[in-house]
């Protein structure tokens, strides 16, 4: 009987260990395919976009910030659909900057502010909270983005040796 494969890792500063890809083997794999919830982020970054775009255009705000924010919000969209690793990066920034924006409302004390715009910056931070999470954490968008998969066999290993 021949001795169970060891699996190279490389642990991250919490102790996970992550076996890396290729670009190439990550695409190959089927988890290396955008999945449902990658896919509703970016609809939610679309979705974003457009609602922002028109609001600053229907009340005369669109400025250069309000356009790129704007712009930046598709392609993020865009680019985590086509598996780009700077997709990722952009979606996990405009994910803090939602966030943010919470904080900045609840910073103001929410003065002036309309119980819809209100609720519409609550739930924009709620998801982008789970957005960072999932992007950060999630098994497929480390695989499709940063092109590294989690062992949790060597994880299991190591935790075995340490309690003997």
């Amino acid at each position: 009987m021949s001795e169970p494969e060891k699996i190279l890792t490389q642990p991250d500063s919490f102790g996970r260990h992550w076996v890396y890809v290729t670009a190439n083997q990550a695409a190959g794999h089927p988890k290396g395919r955008p999945g449902i919830v990658i896919y509703a982020i970016a609809v939610w970054f679309a979705a974003i976009g457009a609602f922002e775009a028109a609001i600053l255009l229907t009340n005369g705000m669109f400025g250069l910030v309000g356009g790129i924010f704007t712009v930046l919000l598709l392609v993020a969209a865009v680019l985590l659909i086509t598996r780009s690793p700077w997709g990722y990066v952009l979606a996990i920034l405009l994910a803090v900057r939602e966030c943010f924006g919470f904080i900045q409302l609840i910073g103001g004390g929410a003065v002036g502010v309309s119980p819809e715009l209100a609720t519409y910056g609550v739930v924009n931070a709620i998801i982008g909270a789970g957005v960072i999470m999932h992007l950060v954490e999630g098994d497929r968008p480390n695989l499709i983005y940063r092109h590294r998969y989690r062992s949790y066999r060597a994880e299991a290993e190591i935790a075995e040796g340490s309690s003997q």
